[in-house]
């Protein structure tokens, strides 16, 4: 990589232009000159151009170039002006444009860091691609640095995350493209990696991923009418950004405004962790440290990043994961933002509660019930089976595990005595056998915490794991695993980042922190102890997930209570798709932080995935949890049970993005919401405007308190009564 000065006309300073992807070469001649002209040239810039990770005096910019009739490299030339009509030219390395080449080996994708620009700015760039004597040239791109350190300037920008292109359109970027932001975070889920998930995923005509290399792809109901594929190879992963930024509505946001993004789980594969993906929820090793690359080399490729402390960085499969490649940074813009964008999948451990783990082991003994203070009145009794009543149990158990479905030697340690009944029923109804059952009341049994208590029922589930599990259990169990591992079971960031995001936000003197996380930091408790017409089973507190920070209990009191010591911190979080407002106070009431939740771009809402969630599972359908699953948002917030005192907004039934404005006074914070149905509609009937509907929250500078606002009024979050006064 060769590092370049060149001096801007229009500002008479000095900087330098780093190519990401291509070599910079020298530049002597004068393209898009004065007098020549430029053919339209959208054909060789499929994905048209982008812009990303504006600094005060840098930005990124990109482009993929094709042509059908070259193979190989190509050469190609950026131009950047402070005008749009391309007057005011910006000379790039001492001349009128920066020659770069964009690589086949990068699949046609090219990037240069431009330095030396001036804080708080627009700026327009284009790229030129000559042949046969003509150039012809991408569209024209907008861009705007950050301010600079001293400025007062509001900053102005949206907040985005999941962008299912599968049967969905970008309704949601047209109308952000009306917007007046300074850029826009892209909080992950940028792409899916599944062709046509029918559990989550439609398809429309012509608006549907499919896969040149099917080979190359993992495929799931092969044979079938649902038949569908996931991403494994690198050109599956390219296709699908190729695919998605091949949207025109996609396209015309990229052209307006510069993208901070970072990635979730979706760019690599659904609920992951490091290089595991989780389709199978433990039934056989999903580790692929290949697919990892394959996935990590497209989104280098694709996305316009400014890496941390590294601006020549390139991806290089040959460094060992997770050092590859590093994408958490922050930006500072003039006195009043620091934004932290963070990593929360390649450096976390498997979930809590393992998929495959068996449903009858005792996870919680009462020895350690006890020791945490924990009250017994949960807790089930449970038997070492080996030596309960001589071994009979597990004998038995083991000669007859064909007709339970778990291998024998499962049968083993610490074993729930419920869990032990339920199979010796099932055995003896189908067997013909007549193995007594284990009287519950025994006199001496201990009494404790099993997995299948926490509604971990089946050998393979996500449910009981990774979604809806029983907060009182599964949350003693976390806190031992906490204990036992030394925080390692919750360590979501991995110690280098972590320390890195603690250290970055406390050594900040920005009026607001602002930390671009992943997924859902707040709780969503769900109580179902009133609900009469449910089973017993059901009628207990939940949480609704276990893969998000819910899943992690103790490492996020943690970081709440850092972050609560923190003036003026607020959090702006993707990934669920739904829309919820959160004013978070630490345990002992003294210090706090708000977050909003942005719902997702095109992505089934929440509602939805719940819905099929309960239609999939026969389990849950039995209980009457479709039903629950529509009402979700009436028992997250409760007013007579407070289950959730924090949660002081929720729409789960709507997609959507959020925009904000904040200065050194107050933080205002606009979300932006569509209907599902409006979303699956190509031609919206109205104008576009009238689709979408508003909500506006504000924070005041040197308080803790929400404010919701109503036409000239607005209220205050009121946590005792959990509602607006």
């Amino acid at each position: 990589m060769k590092r370049r000065a060149f001096l801007g006309i229009s500002l008479g300073v000095a900087g330098s232009v780093v190519s990401g992807l291509g070599c910079s070469s020298d530049d002597g001649g004068g393209g898009g000159g004065a007098g020549e002209t430029l053919t339209p040239g959208e054909a060789f810039f499929p994905q048209s151009i982008c812009s990303g990770d504006p600094r005060p005096e840098s930005v990124i910019l990109w482009t993929r170039v094709m042509d059908p009739d070259q193979d190989g490299d190509l050469a190609l030339e950026l131009q950047v002006a402070k005008d749009e009509a391309f007057r005011e030219r910006v000379t790039l390395s001492g001349g009128p444009h920066l020659a770069l080449t964009a690589k086949a080996a990068h699949d046609g994708c090219v990037k240069a860091r431009v330095t030396g620009l001036e804080p708080g700015a627009y700026y327009y760039y284009r790229f030129i691609y000559r042949k046969g004597g003509e150039a012809f040239v991408s569209r024209t791109g907008r861009t705007k640095t950050a301010p600079g350190a001293g400025s007062e300037a509001p900053v102005r920008f949206a907040v985005t995350s999941c962008q299912d292109y599968n049967g969905k359109y970008y309704h949601v970027y047209k109308h952000l493209a009306e917007r007046d932001v300074d850029f826009f975070i892209h909080l992950g889920d940028y792409i899916y990696e599944t062709t046509a998930d029918p559990q989550f995923q439609t398809t429309a005509p012509g608006r549907a991923v499919t896969f040149r290399d099917t080979q190359g792809a993992i495929a799931f109901n092969e044979g079938t009418e649902e038949e569908y594929f996931a991403a494994a190879s690198l050109d599956n992963y390219r296709e699908l950004y190729q695919t998605y930024r091949g949207d025109q509505d996609l396209q015309r946001v990229h052209e307006l405004f510069p993208m901070i993004p970072v990635w979730d789980d979706h760019e690599f594969s659904d609920d992951c962790y490091g290089t595991h993906a989780t389709y199978f929820d433990g039934d056989r090793d999903e580790d692929s440290p290949e697919r990892r690359s394959n996935a990590d080399q497209a989104w280098f490729e694709y996305m316009p990043v400014d890496y941390r402390g590294a601006p020549e960085f390139e991806y290089d499969r040959s460094v060992n994961f997770p050092e590859d490649i590093t994408i958490y940074r922050d930006f500072s813009f003039g006195k009043h933002l620091q934004l932290v964008m963070t990593d929360l999948r390649r450096y976390r451990p498997d979930h809590v509660v393992p998929e495959d783990v068996f449903p009858g082991q005792v996870a919680v003994t009462e020895e350690q019930l006890l020791a945490q203070g924990s009250d017994l009145s949960l807790a089930s009794p449970y038997v070492d089976i080996a030596s309960f009543d001589g071994g009979a149990y597990q004998a038995f158990l083991a000669e007859h595990a064909a007709l339970t479905g778990y291998e024998a030697a499962q049968f083993a340690g610490l074993v729930s005595v419920p869990f032990i009944n339920q199979q010796v029923t099932a055995i003896n109804d189908s067997a013909g056998t007549s193995m007594a059952l284990i009287d519950e009341a025994t006199p001496g049994l201990s009494r404790g915490y099993a997995f299948h208590l926490m509604l971990k029922m089946d050998r393979y589930s996500q449910l009981g794991s990774r979604y809806l599990v029983v907060q009182e259990m599964f949350d003693a169990y976390a806190r031992l695993r906490y204990q036992q591992t030394s925080g390692a079971s919750e360590q979501l960031m991995g110690a280098e980042q972590e320390a890195w995001f603690l250290s970055t936000l406390r050594g900040s003197e920005a009026t607001w922190k602002v930390w671009g996380n992943g997924f859902t930091f707040m709780p969503r408790i769900v109580d179902l102890s009133h609900v009469d017409s449910l089973p017993t089973l059901f009628r207990q507190r939940f949480r609704l997930s276990a893969e998000d920070w819910d899943g992690f209990p103790n490492k996020r009191e943690e970081l709440l209570e850092e972050l609560s010591k923190l003036d003026n911190m607020v959090l702006v979080t993707g990934d669920i798709h739904a829309f919820f407002t959160g004013a978070l106070r630490n345990q002992a009431g003294t210090g706090g932080l708000t977050e909003f939740v942005c719902s997702g771009v095109s992505s089934g809402t929440y509602q939805t995935l719940l819905v099929r969630t309960a239609q999939r599972s026969p389990t849950l359908a039995a209980a009457g949890a479709v039903g629950l699953a529509l009402g979700v948002g009436q028992f997250l917030t409760d007013t007579n049970i407070k289950p959730n005192p924090h949660l002081a907004y929720q729409a789960f039934d709507r997609n959507g993005y959020a925009t904000f404005e904040l200065d050194g006074a107050q933080l205002n914070a606009w979300y932006h919401a569509i209907t599902e149905e409006d979303v699956a509609t190509k031609d919206l009937p109205r104008a576009l405007e009238r689709h979408f509907s508003t909500r506006h929250f504000q924070r005041d500078v040197g308080s803790q308190e929400l404010y919701l606002v109503e036409g000239d009024g607005r209220k205050r979050w009121d946590h005792a009564s959990c509602l607006w006064v």
